[in-house]
């Protein structure tokens, strides 16, 4: 992972800050998603401390038209050091954990949850063009997907749906 920190709005910076804290306190197979209101662009933060953590954003194979990646984008994520997607949903696998169809950054620890959280940053406000972080909702949950509430994002909590289950994520 490379920091391509460029010059942030303070909104972003402290927008950092309060992430770096949030992912500070996620526990084993927590998991934190940000994503972008009325849109399929996402980080997610799934915390595994025998491995790490694994962090996400959306590939063009889960974007519509609209939304896809242009060739600057994906050379910005490859720059920021984020791999490519390695595998697509209709391909049959046993063992997926190694696998995702997203752009992902898999950490080892000890993770600086600061570095961690200027990535995501930088990523939604330099490479995905956010504007604010106020454009972004999250959800969280557990290992025994209760929610996690995190009030110190200062973000809308993302809530289930009507059928009991989380936002609908690739």
């Amino acid at each position: 992972m490379t920091d391509k920190s460029k010059e942030l709005s303070p909104e972003w910076e402290t927008f950092a800050q309060a992430l770096a804290a949030v992912l500070a306190k996620l526990n084993e197979d927590d998991f934190l998603c940000l994503a972008v209101i009325d849109s399929d662009l996402y980080l997610r933060f799934s915390l595994e401390w025998e491995f790490g953590m694994r962090v996400e954003t959306t590939s063009n194979l889960f974007l519509d038209e609209r939304e896809q990646l242009s060739t600057d984008q994906i050379a910005d994520l490859m720059s920021a050091g984020w791999s490519s997607p390695n595998w697509t949903p209709d391909e049959l696998i046993d063992d997926e954990s190694e696998l995702c169809p997203n752009y992902f950054i898999d950490l080892n620890p000890p993770i600086s949850f600061q570095n961690v959280a200027s990535l995501a940053v930088n990523t939604f406000a330099e490479t995905l063009r956010v504007g604010s972080p106020k454009q972004l909702v999250y959800f969280a949950f557990d290992a025994e997907e209760a929610p996690l509430a995190f009030p110190g994002l200062g973000l809308a909590f993302e809530e289930f749906d009507e059928d009991g289950a989380y936002p609908t994520l690739h």
